[in-house]
């Protein structure tokens, strides 16, 4: 599970992809949308269940695009917090 004091394979894989084939991510209703270089949504899409987020009832990826599926626009907003924690720092501007 997240945040248990060491960081585990697929979070290291997660924190790894997003540095180096993350175009967009945000929240749109009640899914999160993750943009990434062509070939590798799908890899985000098994990353993000293998980390079996709280809020992520789905993931459904094509090419370069990932919808994360979450029950309601509040669990997206908690969702994209999460995942906004493994992208680079300078991804939001922060």
């Amino acid at each position: 599970m997240l945040n248990t004091g060491s960081i585990s394979k697929w979070e290291k894989r997660l924190e790894n992809y997003m540095e180096d084939a993350l175009v967009m991510l945000r929240p749109v209703q009640h899914q999160v949308i993750l943009k990434t270089l062509p070939g590798l949504a799908q890899s985000f899409g098994s990353v993000i269940d293998s980390l079996d987020f709280p809020d992520v009832i789905a993931t459904l990826c094509g090419d370069d695009v990932c919808m994360i599926i979450c029950e309601d626009a509040t669990k997206a907003q908690a969702c994209f917090e999460s995942l906004k924690k493994y992208a680079p720092p300078f991804f939001f501007g922060e």
